[in-house]
């Protein structure tokens, strides 16, 4: 993470009254080492970010928030940690509309229905693309294009209709903070910019200075759109899709 993004991140943090309701409180984030966690790595808050392989010690203790971003439900921590009186929130994945027959949407829904019929106090948060360094190479289009930009090109993307709205990481934390303190039930987080993966490939392409190929997609199945058509979404509205890109691909240049 960027000197840049801790800034921002505790500067909104205190603009919205945040950074002083969280003082002296206990957090423990499930999955915290992984894409989403490290952007809760922020200087003065008290969060422990574990692991998906070794919880023993998330179960030392006592928590005023739990933030579960594991992509499994670990049977220790559930009846010794998430039982108690300790509001949850769960990060979920905007798959379970998007891509409902995959692995990782049917996974989501089935933690979603067990937490909510768990615990009362409960938020969950739907995310959707989200921007930054870190991601699984060769898995998401962002990351794909960064690379073959920064590799000299030429940026290849499959021409097949689908839609993202990216947020940045930084901004992503300080509103699942935000909704984790302020908020219950279920919100769909995403940012409020929609581009399709040929512009995404044209506007990087545009900042590299490399070519566009274009991989044309002749399926007649309807794409995933990866962005929220919900009225109740919690859209992100810090920063447009060229700032996204700046800022993502500052990240990358810095860990190259």
């Amino acid at each position: 993470m960027l000197r840049e993004d801790i800034q921002f991140i505790t500067t909104k943090l205190k603009a919205l009254d945040l950074l002083d309701k969280l003082q002296g409180k206990r957090i423990l984030m499930t999955g915290g080492t992984g894409f989403i966690g490290r952007w809760f790595d922020i200087p003065g808050l008290d969060i422990l970010r574990v692991g998906t392989r070794d919880y023993s010690c998330a179960l030392k203790g006592e928590y005023d928030y739990i933030i579960h971003a594991a992509p499994c439900l670990p049977d220790a921590v559930v009846e010794n940690v998430y039982c108690k009186d300790t509001k949850v929130m769960l990060i979920s994945s905007g798959a379970v509309y998007d891509d409902p027959e995959t692995e990782l949407a049917k996974e989501k829904k089935y933690i979603e229905e067990y937490l909510t019929d768990l615990i009362d106090d409960c938020v969950i948060a739907r995310v959707f693309s989200v921007a930054g360094y870190g991601a699984r190479p060769g898995r998401f289009a962002l990351d794909t294009f960064i690379r073959q930009g920064m590799a000299g090109g030429p940026i290849t993307p499959v021409d097949n209709g689908s839609l993202r709205a990216y947020v940045y990481g930084a901004d992503l934390a300080v509103w699942l903070l935000y909704l984790m303190v302020n908020e219950t039930g279920i919100h769909d987080v995403c940012g409020h910019h929609m581009i399709s993966i040929r512009g995404l490939a044209y506007r990087i392409a545009s900042i590299f200075g490399v070519d566009v190929q274009i991989i044309q997609d002749d399926r007649q199945d309807p794409r995933p759109v990866y962005t929220s058509s919900a009225k109740k979404a919690f859209y992100m509205r810090d920063r447009k899709i060229k700032h996204v890109l700046k800022r993502t691909i500052m990240e990358y240049k810095d860990n190259a």
